[in-house]
């Protein structure tokens, strides 16, 4: 349900139930990381993703365009509900708001 597990913790993550109000920075909430290592990945701020929210499992991504994008993880505006890893909704790219934000990610050219 949630990157550390399935239960809801409020203390792992930023979410309207931690009662901070605005985001945070990514480390804040060190007891919330996924088995893969990453931290934040349910609450503090709705995060894109580049994959258009029609054809999420489509093997090519078309990088301009205005087809409705998806974001995941919530915000700390959401309740936990909406934190959890299985939702995620649609927003249209040229959208922005004080609770979206991205991640940037990348391969090891060095494996």
């Amino acid at each position: 349900q949630y990157p550390w597990g399935n239960e809801f913790d409020s203390r792992r993550c930023n979410t309207r139930e931690s009662g901070i109000g605005k985001t945070t920075p990514v480390d804040r909430h060190p007891a919330g990381v996924s088995p893969y290592g990453v931290l934040d990945m349910a609450g503090n701020v709705w995060e894109w993703c580049l994959n258009e929210y029609d054809a999420p499992e489509a093997g090519w991504v078309r990088l301009s365009g205005r087809a409705a994008r998806v974001v995941r993880g919530g915000s700390w505006f959401s309740y936990f509900r909406r934190a959890c890893c299985s939702v995620r909704y649609n927003w249209n790219p040229d959208y922005r708001s004080y609770n979206f934000g991205f991640r940037v990610a990348g391969s090891s050219l060095f494996g």
